[in-house]
């Protein structure tokens, strides 16, 4: 089930959305082992493009997008096993098809206790007769605990050691840098998560809200029956009772963008003074009885939290606890539960037609309970060492590029320019795997117990957590959600670091066998997005170091404000569905990286030409047809290739960070001044903006 990320959204940061809903997994394209001539000193003189993806019938002075995927969005259907389709779930599909190879030969012939473990771990995720001969009877105890619970009291220890489970409760605790001093580790609570994907489905008063508040009761209560629970419809209306409650007092993901507010550092008593909540007993339950400060994100909801502790009788609670225990584990218990939680997602949450086969299941499985280990074998097979070379080469010429972006800028102080090149001197670059990977012995692991195995895997992260406590945050270390075979890149804040797993390092995002142009506007695009994550609107907030500090004159705030702003704006008028609008502020913080990503990937691209020849420099040809900066454009407009089913947008458009893949690629491209003559993009068109509307920052 895996450790979850306290603050995410203000302390990591990634490029897509998906690593906050899945455990990485997945793709239909080449790998890394495909070899060329690039990596032996040559040029390579493929041109990378996906032809016949594109829709010449688009001119790209209408909308880049279609152009370059046009073709693709007209011949390609979503799988009934899916919610969508495009550049980064196809390539987790393939990622999953390489993990269930190295799945099968590590069964097939296990080298090491860690291997075996693994191997165990997966056949007992797809024992599916083993699962349906023991229902929910894996549960019972649990049942019996939450059945024993009588006070307020017992109700705040008994959260406090079910953090060792990764339960989804009220609360998130985890152990990560102090955002004030970044080199040791503190504890930090925030609100919890919700069942339903948003807040606003608790609490927004329109039919379809409404409409799936009644489903999601009577699934809850048709859950709790299969598990033989009495009172069933009295839990599970309880249980939708005290989430719109949390509902009510949780803040929304946009104002959990904002770092200074989410750091309060109190000490244990007086955390409990400013909340109510009895910190000491709740940390001790989990195994922190050291405790001495804790960070409180978001001190509103856990006034609000604790007053709900001492006023909703307990009755209701344990309805609340008896069916997120159940919703929890329901995936890795019978086929009944299965089914049932399956068609609840699909009917009424929009999500896929059908669900994904048992091995995928199995592999996933294994992702979230060992997840670091397998991605070990992962890299091994599929990224070796010198794959590293033409990736890391180009690592740093977009960090140059952004350095000499810096220098150039025309609204910003030489004060604020120091601390910006500083912090960008600072930046740690972690591409592939890990420098270390972690132990597993002190993991059991049985064939015959999924529930088992899963609860230990999540109790050896906690206790992985506990030893973390006021020590030295360790440079090395990876985000607890990023492994090799994630499908993404990741900046965290507090560690000024970005991170490109392995999986992400291949086609087409980065294709050994390409023309350079398409590498810089893919992958080149994505480490500038990643970059400037340390400088947008929350990541400004921190200096090289990964403290909260204000580096920033007041005039250079203000200027990059009126920057932002104008980002904001340009986003909230664009309509992915009917009558619905981008969430401009929402976005913004990868809007933001979107668009200075590619502009400073642009810039890299430029230099790369004007290098030495022995560098790799030199004029770029025409490829099939395109220009190198066509090619470059294009490449950056098919990593936002998707196509989703519309309730699969209609909810990102209420949750996700990210904007549609369409806005990512016609809403920004048409930024940079060398889109219009790299197009012949002339006033008129529907891209095109004067000078004055082009919106700049780095």
């Amino acid at each position: 089930m895996g450790r979850r990320t306290v603050l995410a959204t203000a302390v990591s940061v990634t490029l897509s959305a998906a690593l906050t809903t899945a455990l990485a997994v997945s793709c239909a394209s080449p790998s890394l082992l495909s070899r060329s001539s690039a990596q032996k000193g040559s040029r390579p003189h493929t041109s990378g493009l996906d032809l016949a993806g594109m829709d010449r019938s688009v001119s790209p002075s209408d909308s880049l997008f279609e152009f370059a995927n046009g073709g693709w969005l007209h011949a390609t259907d979503i799988p009934p096993d899916r919610a969508e389709v495009g550049t980064f779930s196809d390539l987790r599909v393939h990622v999953e098809d390489q993990l269930h190879g190295v799945v099968d030969d590590n069964q097939a012939s296990p080298d090491s206790d860690t291997a075996r473990k693994m191997g165990d771990l997966y056949l007992s995720c797809t024992d599916v007769a083993r699962r349906d001969q023991l229902k929910a009877t894996p549960l019972d105890p649990d049942f019996a605990v939450i059945d024993r619970l009588a006070t307020p009291d017992d109700l705040v220890r008994y959260l406090g050691a079910l953090q060792r489970t990764d339960f989804s409760d009220p609360i998130e605790l985890g152990v990560r840098p102090d955002n004030r001093n970044s080199a040791v580790n503190i504890t930090v609570a925030g609100q919890g998560n919700l069942t339903l994907p948003d807040r606003d489905y608790y609490l927004a008063a329109d039919p379809m809200n409404v409409g799936v508040r009644d489903s999601y009761r009577a699934y809850a209560a048709k859950m709790l029956t299969l598990a033989g629970r009495p009172g069933a419809d009295a839990d599970a209306a309880a249980a939708l009772d005290l989430e719109t409650r949390l509902a009510r007092i949780q803040q929304g993901t946009a104002a959990n963008r904002d770092p200074l507010a989410a750091y309060n550092k109190l000490n244990v008593a007086d955390a409990q003074a400013r909340t109510g909540l009895d910190w000491k007993g709740y940390l001790t339950a989990y195994g922190m009885a050291e405790v001495k400060e804790l960070v409180i994100a978001q001190p509103s909801y856990f006034s609000g939290f604790s007053e709900l502790v001492r006023t909703v009788p307990m009755p209701a609670w344990k309805g609340y606890l008896r069916w997120h225990l159940l919703s929890d584990f329901a995936p890795y218990l019978s086929s009944e539960f299965v089914d049932t939680q399956f068609e609840f997602t699909n009917k009424v949450l929009g999500g896929p037609e059908r669900n994904r086969e048992l091995w995928r299941r199995g592999v996933a499985c294994v992702n979230a309970g060992m997840g670091e280990a397998l991605g070990e074998l992962y890299t091994k097979q599929y990224f070796p060492a010198d794959a590293k070379k033409r990736v890391d080469r180009l690592i740093t010429n977009v960090v140059a590029a952004f350095r000499t972006s810096i220098d150039t800028l025309d609204w910003m102080s030489p004060a604020t320019k120091a601390e910006a090149r500083d912090k960008l001197a600072k930046l740690t670059v972690k591409t592939g795997y890990p420098y270390w990977f972690r132990d597993w012995s002190l993991l059991e692991v049985g064939r015959d117990d999924l529930i088992g195995n899963l609860r230990r895997a999540s109790d050896l992260e906690a206790r992985r957590d506990v030893t973390k406590l006021n020590q030295p945050a360790k440079t090395g270390e990876w985000d607890d959600h990023v492994t090799p075979q994630t499908v993404n890149a990741v900046y965290n804040a507090s560690r000024n670091e970005i991170t490109f797993p392995a999986a992400i390092l291949q086609p087409p995002f980065f294709d050994v066998n390409a023309d350079d142009a398409v590498n810089y506007g893919a992958l080149g695009a994505v480490i500038g997005h990643e970059i400037s994550h340390a400088f947008d609107d929350a990541g400004r907030q921190y200096d090289g170091a990964g403290n909260l500090r204000d580096w920033w004159t007041p005039a250079d705030a203000t200027a990059f404000g009126a920057k932002t702003n104008a980002l904001v704006n340009r986003f909230n008028g664009f309509v992915p569905l009917p009558e619905t609008h981008l969430d401009g502020k929402l976005t913004l913080g990868e809007n933001l990286a979107d668009l200075s990503g590619l502009s400073v990937a642009f810039k890299a691209y430029q230099a790369q030409l004007a290098a030495p020849a022995e560098s790799g420099g030199g004029p770029s040809p025409v490829l099939d047809g395109f220009t190198g900066p066509q090619r470059f454009f294009l490449g950056y407009a098919r990593l936002w290739r998707v196509k989703q089913r519309d309730p699969a947008l209609r909810q990102s458009l209420r949750t996700d960070t990210h904007s549609p893949g369409r806005f990512r690629a016609d809403g920004v491209a048409n930024n940079l001044d060398d889109f219009y003559p790299t197009w012949d993009v002339k006033p008129g068109s529907p891209s095109y903006l004067t000078p004055a509307q082009r919106i700049r920052i780095w």
